[in-house]
């Protein structure tokens, strides 16, 4: 029960536009850096806040299929 608690906040976290939502529910589950693979960008459009926000998600790294962010 512990880990689809866990699994469905971070579902929202990627799914949610609402930038404050994404980094309180990232704060609660203690989480410093987000991994953010090409399917998390096909399956969760509300991704491109990261980028869209980098005084609450800074890139620390990116390629073509992979971009990692520190929550701010």
């Amino acid at each position: 029960p512990e880990y689809r608690e866990r699994s469905e906040r971070v579902r929202t976290l990627f799914a949610t536009e609402n930038v404050d939502e994404a980094v309180d529910i990232a704060r609660r589950l203690r989480l410093d850096y987000l991994y953010v693979g090409r399917d998390d960008v096909e399956a969760y459009p509300g991704v491109r806040k990261f980028d869209a926000h980098p005084e609450r998600f800074t890139r620390v790294f990116g390629n073509a299929d992979v971009r990692i962010y520190k929550v701010l």
